[in-house]
């Protein structure tokens, strides 16, 4: 089964840019004198509830000793995310705006736009190529010589 655990805050900080997202184009409307409303569309919605419970059904969560808030008494599972905190942040890391219903006079303009990127920030360590080399390295140079100190190499050794 799995289970993961994740940090609040980066996934609020992940909602904030989406939102951002969905605001911006609304004030521009606005500033046009036009009007714009999204909605998310329905079939979307119900998309993306199906493909959490699929995952939810092979976490920790729908284990019949189970009996978290995120519980209900019948057994359905309503956490909102099943992914790791790096998941959530892609998933809100554009706005598609295929998956909402676009109204109003400024509508048009949203309409004929690519998908907006919000961007995500980045917490996984980066890690350097030139940095793993020399771990590697250096511990096979300690691995060396601890194997030729444990076999009695230090009597070879001559102290000045």
């Amino acid at each position: 089964m799995l289970d993961r655990h994740n940090s609040i805050i980066l996934m609020i900080e992940s909602q904030s840019r989406f939102i951002n997202g969905l605001i911006k184009p609304v004030l521009e409307a606005r500033k046009q004198q036009k009007a714009l409303s999204l909605t998310p569309k329905k079939a979307r919605v119900d998309e993306y509830n199906d493909e959490i419970q699929k995952v939810l059904l092979r976490t920790n969560f729908n284990d019949d000793r189970c009996t978290s808030w995120y519980k209900t008494a019948d057994g359905k599972i309503t956490n909102n995310w099943s992914g790791t905190v790096i998941d959530y942040q892609k998933m809100l890391s554009s706005v598609h705006w295929s998956d909402f219903d676009v109204a109003g006079s400024g509508a048009q303009v949203l309409r004929s736009q690519k998908d907006a990127y919000v961007g995500r920030a980045v917490e996984e360590p980066h890690i350097n190529p030139s940095m793993v080399a020399f771990v590697v390295g250096a511990t096979g140079v300690l691995a060396a010589a601890g194997t030729f100190l444990a076999r009695g190499g230090s009597r070879y050794l001559k102290v000045y």
